[in-house]
C-alpha cells in the first residue's frame, strides 16, 4: 500500500547506530497509518519509557490480519543504502486486555532476516520490537511498519522508533 503521507528523504549514512528517522519536533509529520484499519494520534496517555519521547496511541477500528495488519509507519523514500542491511525499532505498549496474535515490526516488501516480536503476555508495560533486513540492490527505499494481527477495539501504544543501519 503506498503512502497516504508525505515521504521522508535521508542522506546516506555510513554510521552504525545512527537513527535515520527525524528527530522529536518532527515526529508526526509524514507518518502514514490506515485510516480504515486504526486511529493514531498523539498521546499523554501513558508515560513514555524515555522521558520526553512522544508517545502515539493506535486503536484498530476492525480485526486485522496477514493482509490488514501493517498500521503505522514511515516510508523514507530515498538515501538509504542499496544491498545494506537495517533495523527497525520501535517500544510498544499493550493495553491490558489486549487482543490479538502479533505485534511486531516489518519492512514492508523485504524479507526480514532476524524478528523479535511483542510478548503478548505483557501488557501494561513497555517492551521494544524490531525487525532486520537487507535492502535489495539498486533499491534505496525502506517503509518501516508496526504490523499487528487484533481484534477491533484493540488499544496499543508505540514511541522511540528507529531506523538504523546493520
Amino acid at each position: 500500500m503506498p503512502p497516504t503521507e508525505p515521504t521522508f528523504a535521508v542522506p546516506p549514512q555510513d554510521e552504525y547506530g545512527a537513527n535515520l528517522l527525524p528527530p522529536l519536533p518532527w515526529y508526526h509529520a509524514g507518518w502514514w497509518h490506515d485510516r480504515s484499519v486504526c486511529v493514531a494520534f498523539l498521546t499523554t496517555a501513558v508515560a513514555p519509557p524515555v522521558a520526553g519521547w512522544p508517545v502515539m496511541a493506535h486503536q484498530l477500528l476492525c480485526d486485522t490480519d496477514t493482509v490488514t495488519g501493517s498500521l503505522y509507519g514511515r516510508y523514507v523514500a530515498e538515501g538509504l543504502q542499496p544491498g545494506a542491511g537495517y533495523t527497525a525499532s520501535c517500544w510498544v505498549w499493550l493495553a491490558p486486555g489486549f487482543e490479538g496474535g502479533l505485534v511486531g515490526m516489518v519492512f514492508d516488501g523485504f524479507a526480514s532476516l532476524h524478528t523479535v516480536n511483542a510478548s503478548l503476555g505483557r501488557t501494561g508495560e513497555w517492551q521494544r520490537v524490531w525487525t532486520q533486513t537487507r535492502l535489495p540492490p539498486g533499491t534505496e527505499a525502506a517503509n518501516p511498519r508496526l504490523y499487528v494481527i487484533g481484534r477491533r477495539g484493540a488499544r496499543l501504544f508505540s514511541c522511540g522508533w528507529k531506523l538504523e543501519r546493520g
